[in-house]
């Protein structure tokens, strides 16, 4: 099921990542989400800190983006999510 239908068909957060085998993958992330009782991993979207780490480490991981503070650390903070469609919508250029 997609998280956003409005997200460009090849974005690759149309469908969650999963956030258990982030939290083993990267130690930073680990810090951020909170895991349940059940085992299942979960972040906390209104929480700002989690969501840049959550974006800092899925940039890295899935386009091989260092980010640095000055553009996370801005005023305008975007959902992980929103970050690709840029790129997608670039690449559908003819």
């Amino acid at each position: 099921m997609s998280m956003n239908p409005f997200l460009h068909p090849r974005n690759p957060y149309r469908t969650p990542p999963d956030f258990n085998a982030l939290a083993k993958e990267e130690p930073e992330f680990r810090k951020v989400a909170k895991t349940e009782l059940s085992g299942k991993v979960s972040v906390n979207f209104e929480d700002r800190q989690a969501v840049r780490v959550l974006t800092t480490v899925l940039l890295k991981r899935d386009f091989g983006l260092e980010v640095g503070k000055p553009l996370l650390y801005g005023h305008a903070q975007h959902p992980y999510s929103a970050v690709p469609c840029p790129l997608c919508r670039c690449s559908s250029l003819p």
